[in-house]
């Protein structure tokens, strides 16, 4: 029987398709596909299909969304999500922080005609929370740095990830140097009321596994930026909400790490 995914990747032109791997995700079917088009290339397939874990999930970023004047646009709709996506990556891309390559949709109007799907060029990478449990303390420290200085960049633009956990965070190695990449950025919005900039170091130095060797130099490169005179907020103000806020949330977030 014919997969959604081969379904939706024969009517792109390509042939040949097999699913490798379902990928681990919370709320979305995530796939590893192999798939010819000239060429066998790798691709990650994202299909947004609505389950309980999807309309919780929306439930509750909707209402903080509503909290706060509405930062983030109708996510109960599947199209506003995928925009989100791909208005993220030119955001992004000014302040220099890589995304996997987008090649499907390259344009709104193709949306539903094909249906609800993002596919991805695949990158040879691992999760930051799983690369954080083997990696050297220099080399997370060195990581942290550099995030720290790439959020605060995005934040000083009143963006915010949205989704910022470590398992949202790619890290690709070529020899002795490490990369970084964003992914999964349905929730990215813009906040002046800056409350999703908080949660997004929030969600990433409370996550389960990750260090104090990366949360120390993620702070310290934040603060190099300027990104806590872009919140408005003095670094020890800032620090002590981080935990007290990571204590409130490491439940929800332990539940989340079991379908990574």
């Amino acid at each position: 029987m014919q997969t959604a995914e081969a379904a939706f990747l024969g009517e792109l032109g390509y042939s040949q398709v097999k699913v490798l791997r379902y990928l681990p995700s919370f709320t979305r079917r995530v796939s590893l596909c192999s798939a010819k088009k000239k060429k066998m290339k790798y691709l990650v397939v994202k299909y947004h299909e609505y389950n309980l874990r999807r309309i919780v999930t929306d439930s509750v970023i909707c209402g903080l969304s509503i909290a706060i004047f509405r930062p983030i646009k109708a996510y109960a709709s599947v199209t506003e999500r995928i925009r989100g996506e791909m208005i993220a990556r030119d955001v992004l891309k000014k302040v220099s922080i890589r995304t996997s390559t987008l090649i499907y949709p390259k344009r709104m109007d193709q949306l539903p005609r094909l249906g609800y799907f993002i596919v991805e060029k695949h990158i040879e990478s691992v999760p930051l929370s799983q690369f954080a449990l083997s990696a050297e303390p220099k080399v997370m420290r060195s990581i942290g740095y550099s995030m720290g200085v790439k959020t605060a960049s995005l934040h000083k633009l009143q963006y915010a990830f949205g989704d910022n956990r470590a398992s949202n965070t790619l890290i690709e190695q070529r020899g002795k140097e490490y990369t970084f990449y964003k992914i999964d950025h349905e929730y990215f919005c813009w906040d002046p009321s800056n409350v999703f900039q908080m949660l997004d170091i929030i969600m990433l130095t409370q996550y389960p596994g990750i260090p104090d060797s990366f949360v120390n130099r993620f702070f310290k490169g934040y603060s190099d930026a300027e990104g806590y005179a872009a919140l408005k907020v003095k670094p020890e103000y800032f620090e002590r909400a981080t935990h007290l806020f990571g204590n409130l949330l490491s439940i929800p977030l332990h539940f989340i790490k079991q379908f990574e």
